[in-house]
């Protein structure tokens, strides 16, 4: 993770942000995603882990924090009040996805019903296999990306090649659309690069 040391930077990005700079939305989002990844791991537990991704409650918390930072809702000015920000709301995300998974209502067991035809997942895909030869070649390519890719940018690309659009990723990843499209060209930005190293 890239540490800030000059205060002064994170309250220039914080103005900006206010300001409607989405260049200074996503510094602040490189500075704390990792950590905030860490903190969601950790606060988890082990009965809603199978139900719920640190990365997925990494882009709720700071979708909620920039868009309330921008709203005015939050006044934040340097980076142990924005961290205190960021942590309460985690630990927010995460009780209502504890609530949502336990309600009965919401018995995951009862959602799944594989031999309903008119109840199929609209976000399904049909998978398109390429040739064998090109198969191979592209499983190392993607090897090679995702060892240079978070896990949660790594999740998108794959949801993208797999064909997915930015609404349908966004609902997968329970998140905003606006997230989605900023880290998609994130990560696009982030191919060209390499490609051009």
């Amino acid at each position: 993770m890239k540490i800030m040391s000059d205060r002064e930077s994170l309250q220039d990005m914080l103005d900006c942000h206010r300001e409607g700079d989405e260049t200074a939305a996503w510094k602040i989002y490189q500075l704390y995603e990792e950590r905030l990844v860490r903190l969601a791991d950790r606060r988890i537990g082990r009965r809603l882990r199978p139900h719920v991704q640190p990365e997925s409650i990494m882009l709720l918390v700071l979708e909620s924090a920039l868009g309330g930072i921008a709203k005015g809702r939050y006044n934040v000015d340097v980076s142990g009040s924005l961290w205190n920000l960021l942590e309460k709301i985690t630990d927010n995300k995460i009780r209502k996805k504890w609530t949502y998974f336990t309600a009965k209502k919401r018995d995951i067991r009862k959602e799944i019903r594989p031999d309903d035809d008119e109840e199929k997942d609209p976000l399904e895909v049909v998978p398109c296999e390429p040739p064998p030869d090109e198969a191979v070649i592209l499983a190392d390519q993607l090897e090679k990306i995702r060892s240079r890719l978070n896990a949660a940018d790594f999740q998108i690309l794959e949801l993208q090649l797999q064909g997915y659009s930015h609404p349908q990723i966004a609902k997968q990843l329970d998140c905003a659309r606006q997230t989605v499209r900023y880290k998609a060209k994130r990560i696009e930005q982030l191919l060209r690069n390499w490609a051009d190293g």
